[in-house]
């Protein structure tokens, strides 16, 4: 029973690891907390569901299509909302992406209600080992968050844009005069 409850608390703590790591990034480089993070993502999980469910697609490609969905609400939030504001200060545009969180809630209940949704997938048995039940769904989540906090460790460390990243993080006022 303690097993079953800290494997299911370890994949739940995986699947929180990425929206906490988008929010520590935001934070870093723009200097302010943007709660909007948990709105966009569930934009991104509708329109998975819609590219898997109502258009027929597999997994991976309404994955895909999910997180370009959800980088392209990003990029709008900013250009509409916080690209305006950044000269204001940090509790501005923390106040501002309160009100983008609840635009884009507002839009995902106007467009899909408050019920639950299911992906199509085929149902499965889980795996019994050791006294655990594991899920396929469990299997898939840590393995997919493990694979993505190592391409954005990757990122940061040895690619020239987590090399910006980092600096503007660090300095933004030294990186935007070297050119970062």
């Amino acid at each position: 029973m303690a097993a079953q409850l800290f494997l299911n608390g370890l994949v739940t703590g995986l699947l929180l690891a990425l929206p906490a790591l988008a929010l520590t990034l935001i934070f870093g480089v723009l200097k302010f907390a943007n709660f909007a993070v948990g709105a966009m993502l569930t934009f991104g999980a509708y329109a998975a569901w819609v590219a898997n469910v109502q258009l027929g697609l597999p997994l991976v490609a309404s994955a895909l299509i999910a997180a370009a969905t959800t980088a392209l609400v990003g990029v709008l939030a900013d250009h509409f909302a916080f690209e305006r504001l950044r000269e204001r200060g940090s509790i501005t545009l923390m106040v501002a992406s309160m009100g983008v969180s609840l635009v884009i809630e507002n839009v995902c209940r106007f467009f899909f209600g408050n019920a639950s949704r299911g992906f199509d997938i085929p149902p499965s048995r889980p795996i019994r080992w050791e006294g655990l039940r594991i899920n396929h769904e469990q299997i898939t989540t840590a393995v997919t968050v493990v694979l993505c906090l190592i391409a954005v460790d990757l990122l940061l460390r040895f690619s020239p844009l987590g090399r910006a990243m980092r600096a503007v993080a660090d300095n933004a006022s030294l990186a935007a005069v070297r050119g970062g």
